[in-house]
């Protein structure tokens, strides 16, 4: 969603008040974001929450 967004990851993580690491980690699973960040990815991407969690190919 943040490439679709057309977002450079140092973009995003400024957004997000995080650091480029982190999101690195975070965009290849190796760890999971709080419900605080999950909404501010929501917001700064201008979906839902759930878009960010629902497996791709499945709708809500």
């Amino acid at each position: 969603m943040r490439n679709d967004s057309g977002r450079t990851q140092e973009e995003m993580a400024h957004v997000l008040g995080i650091s480029l690491r982190y999101l690195g980690s975070i965009e290849r699973g190796k760890v999971s974001p709080s419900v605080t960040l999950l909404g501010a990815f929501a917001t700064a991407l201008d979906v839902s929450p759930c878009d960010l969690i629902t497996p791709l190919g499945e709708s809500r």
